[in-house]
């Protein structure tokens, strides 16, 4: 898992995977699989980019096997229990580009959208993952009137993790163009917790006439907490950021959810040419996280400003200005009266409450002749009661908006050119620093989804056949209360409330709309041919400019220069295309095939620098993939 390679001029970039499945008929009614299968993904420079150099990649590995055994009992023609126990030894290790790079501070320069160099970053994930389960399919004919097919189920799931994270030298060297430079000075992480679940849950699909009913009960009960962990003081400031031992931690808060679906079919016709299907169900977050607020164990940032005495770009404790303070609020679990302190600042509501989802589709499928229908279908969503945790006793009303402008950042006459000369925005600010306490707690917003999806279907006969949709969607999301407005911070910011509170927020940062066919035609002598072509709105282009330093520590901020959602990337489109031919020789059986990707090579603009006063604003950091012809060949023993 920890055997990542060493510096590679280009991108490695390797699988490794291995694969084992027994069967064993025991006696009739009885029988038993064992599955291993293990993975390994290796690369050399993984994030590199435009702001992104190669020093500051991380090598990435990890080896992760599986383990599964599985025994199935046919009780009788109307009952089949399937038991099952499973490990995986899941964990990855993002590793510094070079060994050597762990004790050197890292480097970014800010004004080049925060272009990052020298060093990097260490995050060694390991995270098992224990998993027992029994289910269970149970048939019943001529019951109401109808027939039955029951599913049921219990299951046992155990999923600790541990997140080791280690920043190059301990320090984040800031450079600015105005040569105001800071130090974000980072004692490492390594948060170790664990959770676990029970759920249980039984589904009925009853069949009578041209009407199916379906309804399902799902009950979870999921648990977390903070276990023992160490971390060493930060080498810059000992004093300040010192060794932490942990004996572990619990927030008392358990989620105990009952999720109810129910969902109905009719068949107009009789003869399932015409089918209604309306459905509606509430679903739950996966997954507790209140072990994190109660340890204080997380990466630690003490963010300073600095003078770089000796011009060598590296901080030492003597060039660090303490009487300024800090630059910006120190981490959260951090106590700056007792630095070596235990107990973090963070505690978790004990009322919060998990995550839902309640999602209500209607639907018309119509086979209008033969292999070939339409269907129509609305989709509603809302998503509500999400967490955070936000600093206590700090409403909106304590900041203070300032109007400001900034200029274009791009040096005409070189491209890409801004719209504009200057553009001006307003960011808030606080008399005084943030208190460090924190709250874990549900907060007043929610997420409106409508969806429209028609689609077209041609199953395969006279040699060919089709899939088509077009989607299109309507999403906004809302912050009742702005002091619960989050901005990315949970600080009671109302920075760019008016800019995003009830704007589009469609899935993907903006496609409201998508079109997608796909086709495939049985040629002569073996050989069969296929297309797939992808269409859609380009993604959000949210441009911001960024504010000065803030007043009460509060750092820079992006602002927002016109609504969310305004500026669109160009439209998406991609052609893919496919060609395969199969022959037989004695016993074997041979296909060879050709796949290309982005057929026209199109080169479409996926994003650009947002920020406009930056001197790579609007530069482009992402682009579709160049055209790529694969061959291959499959052989069938």
């Amino acid at each position: 898992m920890f055997g990542a390679p060493r510096c590679l001029e280009t991108d490695l970039s390797m699988l490794n995977n291995q694969n084992l499945k027994l069967n064993y008929q025991w006696v009739a009614g009885h029988r038993s699989t064992f599955l291993f299968n293990r993975g390994d993904k290796i690369r050399g420079s993984r994030g590199a980019s435009l702001t992104t150099r190669l020093p500051a990649t991380t090598r990435q590995s990890g080896a992760s096997p599986y383990y599964r055994g599985q025994h199935q009992w046919t009780v009788n023609n109307q009952l089949l229990l399937d038991g099952q126990y499973s490990y995986y030894k899941a964990g990855f290790v993002l590793d510094f580009h070079e060994d050597d790079l762990a004790t050197v501070q890292r480097l970014r320069y800010v004004d080049q959208n925060n272009t990052d160099d020298r060093s990097g970053t260490y995050s060694g994930n390991i995270r098992p993952q224990y998993e027992a389960r029994l289910d269970g399919n149970y048939f019943l004919s001529n019951l109401l009137g109808g027939d039955h097919a029951t599913k049921f189920g219990i299951r046992w799931r155990s999923t600790p993790y541990e997140t080791i994270s280690k920043s190059g030298g301990g320090v984040l060297v800031r450079i600015r163009a105005s040569g105001q430079n800071e130090a974000d000075i980072i004692r490492d992480g390594d948060q170790n917790r664990e959770m676990w679940e029970y759920s249980a849950y039984v589904n009925d699909s009853y069949k009578r006439g041209r009407t199916t009913l379906n309804w399902g009960l799902r009950f979870d009960h999921q648990k977390d907490r903070a276990i023992a962990a160490h971390i060493a003081a930060n080498p810059i400031l000992p004093d300040l950021l010192p060794a932490v031992d942990f004996t572990g931690a619990d927030s008392g808060v358990a989620f105990n959810n009952w999720s109810p679906r129910l969902a109905l079919t009719y068949d107009v016709a009789g003869n399932g040419t015409t089918v209604l299907k309306a459905s509606g169900a509430r679903y739950y977050g996966l997954g507790i996280d209140t072990a994190g607020t109660v340890t204080p164990t997380g990466t630690t940032t003490l963010s300073y400003f600095w003078t770089d005495l000796n011009a060598d770009l590296l901080v030492q404790r003597n060039e660090i200005l303490f009487a300024r303070g800090f630059r910006a609020t120190p981490s959260s679990n951090y106590d700056p009266n007792t630095p070596a302190s235990l107990v973090t600042p963070t505690a978790a509501d004990p009322n919060l409450q998990n995550d839902t989802t309640d999602e209500f589709i209607a639907s018309l499928d119509r086979e209008v002749m033969s292999n070939f229908g339409v269907g129509i279908s609305y989709i509603y969503r809302r998503y509500g009661q999400p967490q955070a945790t936000y600093r206590n006793g700090v409403p909106s009303s304590s900041y203070t908006a300032v109007p400001f402008t900034r200029t274009c950042g791009s040096t005409p006459p070189l491209p890409p050119q801004c719209d504009q000369s200057s553009y001006s925005g307003v960011y808030y600010q606080r008399a005084t620093a943030l208190p460090t306490a924190g709250t874990l707690r549900n907060y007043d917003y929610y997420r409106n989804y409508h969806g429209i999806e028609l689609t077209a279907r041609k199953r395969f006969s006279h040699r060919w056949l089709m899939n088509s949709s077009f989607t299109y969607n309507h999403t906004r999301f809302f912050f009742p209360t702005i002091d619960d407005f989050a901005n990315g911070t949970s600080t009671g910011d109302p920075t760019n409330y008016d800019l995003q509170n009830g704007r589009d927020s469609s899935g993907l940062n903006g496609p409201r709309w998508l079109a997608k066919a796909s086709a495939m035609y049985a040629l002569p002598w073996g050989m069969s041919a296929a297309g797939f072509y992808n269409v859609r709105e380009g993604l959000q282009f949210n441009r911001t400019i960024q504010s000065p330093n803030r007043t009460g520590s509060l750092g820079t901020v992006n602002v927002s220069i016109e609504p969310q959602g305004t500026t669109h990337h160009p439209t998406f489109q991609q052609l893919d295309a496919h060609w395969d031919k199969t022959f037989r020789f004695d016993k074997r059986r041979f296909s060879f095939n050709v796949d290309a990707f982005n057929l026209v090579n199109a080169s479409i603009v996926l994003a650009r620098i947002t920020r406009q006063d930056a001197s790579n604003g609007n530069y482009i950091s992402t682009i579709l993939a160049p055209r790529i012809v694969r061959f291959g060949l499959k052989v069938n023993f």
